[in-house]
C-alpha cells in the first residue's frame, strides 16, 4: 500500500473508505501533468478566441468612428491599433494638422470620442481613442514600437 495512504488510513472516518488500495508517485504525477496540460491547452484556446473576438470587434468599432468622423467633415487620413491586453484596445486618429490644433473644431470630436468610448467598453472590452496630428511623414516603424501594429488601410 501507497506509504501516504497507509499513514492517513487511520485518520480517515468510518464514512469514508480507499477506492484503491495505492497509487504510486508516478501514476500521481503523470495524471497531475496530464489534467493541468490539458487545462492549459483549454486556458489558451480560451484567451486565443477572446483575443481573436476583441481584436474583431476593436478594428469594426474604429471603422465605424472613422465614419463617424466623416460624417462631422472630419478626414481620417490613417488610423493606428494597438491592444494593450485581450480586453483594452488604442486607437489612434491621425487628422489633419490644421483641425488638430484648432481648439473649437476638436472639441466637439474629444466629445464623440469620448461617448463612443463610454458607449462601447465593459468590464470585457476597453477602447481607447486619441487623435495626433497629420505631418509630412508619420514614423510609423516608432508606431509599430510603440505597439500600433494594425493599421487602417480603408477597406
Amino acid at each position: 500500500m501507497n506509504k501516504l495512504i497507509t499513514a492517513h488510513k487511520k485518520e480517515l472516518s468510518s464514512s469514508w473508505g480507499v477506492t484503491r488500495d495505492s497509487f504510486t508517485g508516478d501514476e500521481l504525477i503523470e495524471a497531475y501533468f496530464d489534467g493541468s496540460g490539458e487545462g492549459v491547452d483549454l486556458y489558451k484556446k480560451g484567451l486565443l478566441h477572446k483575443l481573436n473576438e476583441n481584436l474583431i470587434r476593436a478594428q469594426i468599432l474604429g471603422s465605424s468612428f472613422i465614419s463617424n468622423l466623416n460624417a462631422d467633415g472630419v478626414i481620417c487620413s490613417s488610423a493606428h491599433l494597438r491592444y494593450l491586453k485581450i480586453e483594452r484596445y488604442k486607437i489612434i486618429f491621425v487628422v489633419d494638422y490644421n483641425l488638430y490644433f484648432d481648439f473649437d473644431r476638436m472639441v466637439p470630436n474629444y466629445a464623440l470620442a469620448e461617448s463612443f468610448e463610454i458607449e462601447n467598453s465593459n468590464e470585457n472590452f476597453n477602447i481607447e481613442i486619441a487623435f495626433i496630428p497629420e505631418v509630412t511623414s508619420i514614423n510609423t516603424k516608432r508606431l509599430v514600437s510603440d505597439g500600433f501594429i494594425f493599421h487602417y488601410n480603408g477597406q
